[in-house]
């Protein structure tokens, strides 16, 4: 039994990648900006491979 409507879970599906890239790069974002220490390093390499 599923929560989720069909037509939702398909469009889901259909933008998946583009969804998971963006929550990368915002991640990245984050990290480049806001953090401290290495992840003020890794956070630019993070927001370039969720770009691509």
């Amino acid at each position: 039994m599923s929560f989720v409507r069909p037509e939702a879970m398909a469009a889901l599906t259909r933008w998946r990648e583009l969804i998971i890239g963006v929550v990368i790069v915002l991640l990245g974002l984050n990290w480049a900006i806001g953090a401290r220490g290495i992840l003020q390093w890794i956070g630019p390499v993070v927001l370039i491979a969720g770009a691509a």
